[in-house]
């Protein structure tokens, strides 16, 4: 069968794609749509479980920033979300959704002092400063 057929119109050189093609056309359409959808919700479920911070109840969420500028000697944690480091920021509970890239978290469980109790923290300072990397988690518990 031929691949084109001339149009009935009045331009006799016009030549139209038979219904045949038009068929084979819209099945492959159809086909890369049905194969399209299953790609991008399996995409963004990945994104979404990649990004995603769930903070429980009476946990906290520390944030370190992993890119940016780098913060100077006498700062223990930085300054703004602009710096690399610790934030001075944290993420109460709830959901929230960080680049992976650029940030790391750790989910710690809250310490509560009851209503009446007073928290004293004892940090013991020494002259050498540690070379290893501290979580702020063993900080707070």
């Amino acid at each position: 069968m031929s691949r084109y057929v001339q149009s009935s119109g009045s331009d006799p050189d016009r030549f139209v794609r038979s219904s045949d093609q038009l068929e084979s056309v819209r099945k492959i359409g159809f086909l890369m749509v049905l194969i399209a959808i299953p790609i991008l919700m399996i995409v963004g479920y990945f994104c979404y479980s990649l990004f995603r911070i769930d903070v429980p109840a009476k946990h906290i969420a520390v944030l370190t920033k992993i890119t940016g500028k780098d913060i100077s000697n006498e700062d223990e944690i930085s300054p703004d979300s602009s710096h690399k480091g610790v934030q001075p920021d944290i993420l109460t509970e709830g959901r929230y959704f960080y680049n992976p890239y650029s940030w790391s978290w750790s989910v710690c469980q809250m310490v509560e002092i009851p209503e009446g109790k007073m928290g004293v923290r004892v940090r013991v300072e020494t002259q050498k400063k540690p070379t290893h990397c501290w979580t702020t988690c063993r900080l707070t518990g």
